[in-house]
């Protein structure tokens, strides 16, 4: 009993803590038995139910509908914060993803448009292996390559050694 007592102060302190906000009975009352439905799998809402209905005969019956369609508000409530969470980090990892498969695009492209200046013509082989290309440093590296090289040929040897 120590060991579980000991386990359980921390939430009953902190039921103390909230119930120090509260300014009518029937806050107390909803705080109480929010704690005691959250706080133990012994207890079920049924068990709640009589117990209201046995200390407050006259308004027991109406306190319990009350505070379950509270609580569920609160559950749908909370559900649609952690939705719209998780939501925005899936949208925002999608975002990041796309903008980088397109700053990979656009650095491909900008390999192939020095190529093309430079020598005039770029071979399918090459056009493959750089549309394989996945790696934004790699692809930064073949940007310098393309500058620099003397012909398509020498560009091609450049990629292959940085490929490896």
């Amino acid at each position: 009993l120590h060991d579980e007592l000991v386990d359980r102060l921390p939430g009953i302190l902190g039921l103390l803590k909230e119930l120090t906000t509260k300014r009518t009975g029937m806050e107390y009352l909803e705080t109480v038995l929010s704690y005691l439905s959250r706080g133990s799998d012994r207890v079920d809402e049924e068990d709640l139910r009589r117990a209201v209905e046995d200390a407050f005969p006259l308004t027991g019956g109406k306190i319990m509908p009350t505070l379950a369609e509270k609580w569920i508000e609160q559950g749908v409530q909370q559900g649609m914060r952690q939705g719209m969470q998780q939501g925005i980090q899936q949208g925002m990892q999608q975002g990041m993803q796309q903008g980088m498969q397109q700053g990979m695009q656009a650095a491909r492209e900008g390999v192939i448009e020095i190529l093309e200046e430079r020598f005039s013509t770029v071979t399918k082989s090459v056009l493959r292996t750089l549309k394989e290309i996945n790696e934004p440093d790699v692809l930064k590296i073949l940007y310098k390559k393309a500058l620099r090289v003397g012909s398509v040929q020498e560009f091609r040897d450049a990629m292959d050694v940085v490929l490896q």
